[in-house]
């Protein structure tokens, strides 16, 4: 699957790279791209570096792996070329910050309304960057990526990504039940497993 990645940090720097090893082809767009550049050289001919708007045209599946601050700026830039794209909103808006957003449904149903026509999915927000290079791949007992989308399709595409990953998805629900897995909220930043995420939603078992 061709993934555009949007920013080079320490989140989409550990996907880019979970992702490379899985077999995906990746493009890093940022605004900055030496650091994307160093990280396309490590991880191979499968993996390119641009500019924002070279990342979305490579990608079917767009990361948002950017402070959420930066959203507004790459919806108005680029909104009519997310038109169709499944979009991974990783970001947060942090309460008592700037980017903190009181909009209901979450900072994820805000980041759709700035861009019309994008499936978007909100996933990957709630662990530690620290937390997913230790824990993929590792053991029976995965750690839970909470998927929160109004889109089966684009769900079941992120879900595949999330095991592609390392990690188990735990799907919660549409768009805006992913207000509940945000800063503050009692499974932010946690390292929860997936099975211990399902009792307390009362979710079925994984089949």
């Amino acid at each position: 699957m061709n993934i555009g990645i949007l920013g080079a940090g320490h989140i989409g720097g550990t996907l880019g790279r979970l992702w490379a090893a899985a077999g995906h082809s990746l493009c890093f767009g940022t605004r900055d791209g030496d650091a994307a550049s160093a990280l396309a050289r490590e991880l191979g001919a499968s993996t390119a570096s641009g500019t924002v708007a070279d990342a979305i045209a490579f990608g079917s599946v767009i990361l948002l792996a950017i402070p959420h601050s930066a959203v507004e700026a790459v919806a108005t830039e680029n909104a009519p070329k997310l038109s169709g794209k499944l979009v991974i909103d990783a970001t947060n808006g942090f309460k008592g910050s700037s980017t903190a957003l009181p909009f209901a449904g979450g900072s994820s149903a805000w980041t759709a309304s700035r861009m019309p026509g994008a499936l978007v999915v909100k996933a990957f927000n709630t662990a530690h960057f620290a937390t997913l290079v230790a824990e993929a791949h590792r053991g029976t007992d995965p750690i839970a990526i909470p998927v929160a989308t109004d889109h089966a399709g684009a769900a079941n595409i992120v879900e595949g990504l999330v095991r592609d990953a390392g990690f188990e998805p735990v799907r919660v629900g549409g768009l805006a039940e992913g207000a509940g897995f945000e800063p503050g909220s009692p499974f932010f930043n946690t390292g929860l497993r997936a099975a211990d995420l399902r009792r307390w939603l009362a979710l079925p078992r994984a089949k």
